[in-house]
């Protein structure tokens, strides 16, 4: 989707409570805009809990600045799990992938995740490594969770067709 992301932890009377991350995307008064953004958000409702895709947990609209400069506008905001070392992306140019085994985590992974999406109806069609986060695990590897349904779609079952599930690519 559009917008960016912000690390944020969430503390009540000097008690860290947890760390977050929050996606701010500037709307303004544009409605189809806005219906477009929400998107991202009806997308992650929809999901049930899954390991691999990023945990959502709240949104809300609110005036603030998009920069540095100019006016308050109408904004939404998304709350969602923290992924603390990053995306697929910057972990690849920080050249951490430990091997061909750590690739095919990433991979089965990402392949879970995208059976779970197309399970729902759901197609993300943004995959990318911008796109995947990778959290701190108990494991040897890290925890792959694909993210930002801004640019999903849901499909539609095709009423005449006999055969249960989704259509489409």
């Amino acid at each position: 989707g559009y917008g960016g992301v912000w690390k944020c932890v969430h503390v009540l009377q000097g008690l860290e409570l947890g760390t977050y991350a929050v996606k701010k995307v500037p709307i303004g008064t544009d409605r189809q805009w806005l219906l477009r953004v929400l998107q991202e958000v009806k997308a992650l409702e929809r999901l049930h809990r899954h390991a691999n895709i990023i945990e959502y947990h709240h949104s809300w609209i609110e005036y603030d600045q998009p920069a540095d400069f100019g006016p308050k506008v109408p904004c939404l905001f998304i709350l969602m799990d923290y992924a603390d070392l990053g995306t697929l992306e910057s972990y690849i140019q920080r050249s951490m992938l430990s091997g061909e085994q750590e690739i095919w985590w990433v991979v089965i992974n990402l392949l879970n995740a995208l059976y779970h999406l197309h399970s729902n109806c759901i197609v993300h069609r943004d995959v990318k490594p911008l796109n995947v986060l990778l959290g701190s695990s108990n494991l040897l590897y890290p925890n792959v969770m694909l993210s930002d349904l801004g640019e999903s779609m849901q499909i539609m079952q095709r009423q005449h067709r006999s055969r249960s599930g989704c259509t489409g690519t």
